[in-house]
């Protein structure tokens, strides 16, 4: 999910904010990239688990620094519609009751909401993504 690029940042990052006694400073980077090599592992594990393989998708479609500018927005873009459409309508369906309209009618009206919502951050996120 994080590069080795930004990993290495990461751990850079972090070693100039902790000291550890006794190790020099290449050992101490060196401790903290496997600790967080490690910790990748397990926290995509964890997202995955608690909120989604969807989510995991986002984030790597947000990460990946090897993806040119305009595709990662696609892809994110997609991932946000795909979440919303196959996740949050169904579920956001079964917990709303709408007097004078069905299941397929309450279940359409708030994919146009979600939709224009979805809209709106995409085009905040296009923003963001092009600074």
């Amino acid at each position: 999910m994080i590069s080795e690029h930004q990993l290495a940042e990461i751990a850079d990052k972090v070693n100039s904010q902790i000291n550890i006694p006794m190790l020099s400073e290449k050992k101490e980077a060196q401790l903290f990239l496997m600790a967080l090599k490690k910790m990748e592992t397990k926290l995509e594990q964890l997202l995955r688990k608690e909120i989604g393989d969807e989510a995991v998708v986002f984030l790597q479609g947000l990460l990946d620094e090897t993806m040119p500018h305009a595709e990662r927005v696609a892809g994110v873009e997609g991932t946000i519609k795909r979440f919303l459409s196959n996740v949050i309508v169904p579920q956001l369906n079964e917990r709303l009751d709408l007097p004078f309209l069905d299941e397929e009618q309450e279940a359409q009206l708030i994919d146009k909401v979600l939709g224009e919502l979805a809209a709106h951050v995409i085009k905040r996120l296009h923003a963001s993504l092009s600074k």
